[in-house]
């Protein structure tokens, strides 16, 4: 290497000669120089980027610098990540903070990292690699507490071509295994637990379309409940009955009784058709309903 009044010159036979220099240099050389993570210059620094940033590669990472953002390193998995999505370019423009260590160790204790951008984060760690969270689900999981909610790490990035224009990204804690799904009717909200169970069968879905709310706790016996958007569904759970969908003039029929507070209590079976009837089970009774007739409540006891 050889220095100059503004800089230096490094130099390997496998790099090449790379100009060192301005604030990027001086990151560089925090980092340890050449016998730091990031090793020698492979280019000199890149200037006239977007929003007036400028970066320079190094073997082993990216320094990326903008006005905005500040002047901050993308390396390994995460810097890998980045660049595949188009770097400062791509959705997540510049990062916004170095690697930050999970501070909680969360599911995984084996050096799990993230890094913030100017349009959402990438978490890594040794199992998963690198994930994007980014946008509405991002900004869902984030405000849940991330990696400390009860969805736990992104098992894997956003998975497009849903029905209905649907985008999902999967979440595991522990064995517990959620999703967030968006569209641009329903908005963002997680499905998880016996709720996502229920939810999941073909027929459900087809019927009730996407959830509009998150869980909303609070109900009797340790009860659960979420919204959905078609035919006034819901699904309800509490550990005594288990999570099933009531939906239309059924649900309005139950409301009517009280919901769970009432005398029939909790669901505990789909619709089903019995002699001519659409028909649903409850703890205390059952709801049966025709086109002709409407609703019927049966009490049992």
């Amino acid at each position: 290497m050889q220095m100059y009044e503004h800089g230096s010159i490094y130099y390997t036979a496998a790099t090449g000669a790379h100009v060192i220099e301005g604030s990027i240099g001086a990151k560089w050389i925090a980092a340890g120089a050449q016998k730091g993570f990031l090793g020698y210059p492979t280019s000199d620094t890149q200037t006239g980027l977007k929003n007036g940033g400028s970066t320079q590669r190094f073997v082993a990472g990216t320094i990326a610098s903008s006005p905005t953002t500040g002047v901050r390193i993308a390396r390994g998995g995460i810097g890998n990540r980045w660049m595949a999505a188009g770097s400062q370019n791509g959705l997540l423009g510049y990062p916004i903070t170095d690697e930050i260590p999970v501070a909680n160790g969360g599911e995984f204790r084996r050096g799990d990292v993230y890094q913030k951008y100017q349009g959402g984060s990438i978490y890594w760690d040794p199992v998963r690699q690198a994930r994007i969270m980014h946008g509405a689900i991002g900004a869902l999981w984030a405000s849940l507490g991330a990696e400390r909610s009860k969805l736990g790490y992104p098992a894997g990035e956003e998975v497009g071509g849903q029905p209905r224009g649907g985008v999902y990204q999967q979440f595991v804690s522990g064995s517990k295994v959620s999703e967030i799904y968006w569209t641009p009717v329903s908005g963002a909200h997680y499905v998880l637990g016996a709720i996502r169970s229920a939810w999941g069968i073909p027929y459900v879905f087809d019927k009730i379309g996407y959830p509009i709310t998150n869980e909303i706790a609070g109900l009797k016996n340790g009860g659960v409940y979420q919204r959905y958007q078609f035919k006034n569904g819901a699904i309800y759970y509490s550990p005594a009955s288990g999570a099933w969908p009531v939906l239309g003039a059924i649900r309005s029929a139950w409301a009517a009784t009280g919901a769970e507070r009432g005398r029939l209590g909790y669901p505990t079976s789909v619709e089903f058709l019995s002699f001519g009837e659409t028909v649903q089970n409850y703890q205390n009774g059952s709801i049966s309903y025709t086109p002709a007739r409407g609703t019927t409540v049966n009490i049992w006891r």
